[in-house]
């Protein structure tokens, strides 16, 4: 019963993760023209919706119910703010959108140290590397237009 609730709550924190990750990107994708970017995390929220989906028979609330975050909800309050006073550098939104995507990375590999059924465990494992292909396609992208 315990592992049964561990795993039901890991899965559900990822889901909160990936709505943190979701969230993130949609407001990053408006404070710049940078069409890459744009690209990039228009690929994110996609994949974020897709990835909870196949989650969502692991979990006993859908994206909605899980909701995000309070530390997800201040950076994007933080990032919003500090956009709305003084702009937002094409730096500074590449350096958010790698620290979210690390983040996400942490949150999968949290997950992926529990004792999970091998199901549920190859299907994180893939999803953790599809999020890690989008943290490197940033860390480049980072490499164009800065010191990322």
């Amino acid at each position: 019963m315990k592992e049964t609730f561990e795993l039901v709550s890991g899965v559900n924190s990822l889901i909160r993760t990936l709505n943190d990750r979701l969230f993130f990107f949609k407001e990053l994708i408006g404070m710049t023209e940078n069409k890459a970017f744009q690209s990039i995390s228009n690929q994110n929220c996609n994949q974020s919706k897709a990835l909870q989906n196949d989650l969502l028979k692991y979990s006993d609330e859908t994206p909605e119910e899980a909701g995000t975050s309070f530390l997800g909800d201040s950076k994007r309050f933080w990032i919003k703010l500090k956009d709305n006073i003084a702009g937002t550098s094409l730096n500074t939104i590449l350096l958010e959108a790698v620290k979210v995507e690390k983040n996400t990375l942490k949150g999968y590999q949290q997950i992926l140290a529990l004792n999970l059924p091998s199901d549920l465990k190859n299907l994180i494992y893939g999803q953790y590397l599809q999020i890690e292909k989008n943290y490197k396609e940033l860390i480049l992208l980072g490499k164009e237009y800065s010191d990322v």
